[in-house]
Parts: structure tokens; sequence; C-alpha cells
């Protein structure tokens, strides 16, 4: 993975746990950028605001799901069938329990 690659996953991941910890209005970039140990210029180069983070978490979590979604329906007899639905349905109850508040979170800009 290229340290690019690499930089912005890890604020990703920062940020998504900073605002299913703190809420998203008391989380700011800086306190992303510190955490990531990086320069919040640098933060800006990746993303200029929170909800451009928060569109590609939400972006994120949902094709987590979808591609749960698709395996469940890969399943060759009816049996298999629910059982991977019901599967997907766990697992995208678990995604989104992981994902907090981000997969409820509104894509619109808003301050």
């Amino acid at each position: 993975m290229s340290t690019t690659k690499n930089t912005r996953q890890r604020i990703l991941d920062e940020s998504l746990q900073r605002f299913n910890r703190n809420g998203y209005s008391t989380t700011t970039l800086a306190e992303i950028a510190d955490a990531v140990g990086i320069a919040e210029g640098n933060l800006w180069y990746h993303f200029r605001t929170k909800i451009d983070l928060v569109k590609v978490l939400v972006q994120q979590c949902r094709d987590a799901m979808k591609a749960n979604r698709s395996r469940a329906a890969t399943r060759s007899t009816a049996d298999d069938y629910v059982v991977g639905i019901l599967s997907a349905v766990r697992i995208n109850s678990d995604t989104a329990f992981s994902c907090g508040i981000i997969c409820n979170s509104p894509t619109r800009s808003s301050p």
C-alpha cells in the first residue's frame, strides 16, 4: 500500500473512531490530524472538510453491506439462499454496528 493510501486510510479509521466516540460536531479535523500524527494541511490534502470524510465512510459502509448481500445471492439452493440471506443480515448488522453512527449520517453538505 502506498504511503498516500495508507495515510488516507489511517485518517478514515481515526475519523470513524472519533465520530462514533465523540460525535461528528465535536470532532475537529485538527484533532483527527493530531491523532494520526500528521499536519492538518496534510489531512486537507486528502479531505477538505469533515463532510468529505463522512461521505467516504458512508460509502465504505454501504460497499461492505453490498458485498455481504452479493455473497448471499450466490447460494445454489433455496435453503442455501435463505441461510445466506440470514447470514448477510447478521453480517450487515455487525457491519452497521462497527460503522456506528456513520451508516446513519446524512450525506448532504452541512456546516
